[in-house]
């Protein structure tokens, strides 16, 4: 195993993901077709490129672990995930990948129904570990994991291109995205930012209200609709 990615941590990326979260939680009212690209599951990170390639990041108190998943060339069955891709790990990585991330990325080979993936990462603290190079886990992943790797504000621009916001919805994300990481439990938005939404995305906005449920992020029960 060698080290990577030693200019982000665990906290960064846990922090990209929630980026990543509230960023989608906005603009799946304007892209609903993309509204399986992300979301979270308790304490794990789901994500996907819907052109076959697909993610999770399983976060404990003081470690994670990250499975990709590229459909063109891919480990199945658990033991040699962990064998392959996870040889270096403790066995408190090795458990939280498979009784965590493994769950969700299963697939049916020879009848049998099986965690599979292609490359791993995984960490404490500031330590990234992986069996594979930096340029290798990138090429495998198509990319789709650089924004949860990037500093906070080259993610927060890749997020503004990739869904082409104006320049309220990126206002609004970063204000979401500063309150949900400020509070320690759930936080509840004001209804004028719910009406903002419907207002954008007139009934889709309930596909925003969904999203941003996984991430603990409510909204004011009155006025649900404009």
């Amino acid at each position: 195993m060698e080290r990577i990615f030693c200019f982000t941590d665990m906290k960064s990326i846990y922090n990209r993901c929630i980026m990543a979260a509230v960023s989608h939680g906005i603009m799946v009212g304007e892209y609903d077709m993309l509204s399986a690209e992300h979301s979270w599951d308790g304490l794990n990170y789901l994500f996907q490129d819907m052109a076959g390639t697909m993610g999770v990041i399983s976060f404990s108190d003081d470690r994670f672990v990250c499975l990709i998943r590229n459909d063109e060339k891919y480990i199945a069955g658990g033991q040699d995930i962990t064998d392959k891709l996870l040889k270096g790990a403790d066995e408190e990585i090795r458990t939280l990948a498979g009784n965590e991330a493994m769950q969700y990325l299963l697939t049916d080979e020879a009848e049998t129904v099986q965690p599979s993936a292609s490359a791993a990462f995984y960490g404490r603290g500031g330590l990234i570990w992986s069996e594979q190079s930096e340029k290798e886990l990138i090429g495998i992943s198509n990319d789709i994991i650089l924004p949860y790797i990037y500093d906070e504000s080259d993610a927060a621009a890749y997020w503004r291109s990739y869904y082409e916001m104006n320049d309220e919805q990126a206002e609004l994300m970063r204000y979401i995205y500063h309150r949900r990481l400020s509070a320690e439990g759930n936080i509840l938005l004001d209804s004028p930012i719910k009406r903002k939404l419907f207002l954008w995305f007139g009934d889709n906005a309930e596909e925003c209200l969904n999203s941003f449920e996984e991430i603990g992020v409510f909204f004011a029960e009155e006025d649900r609709k404009v």
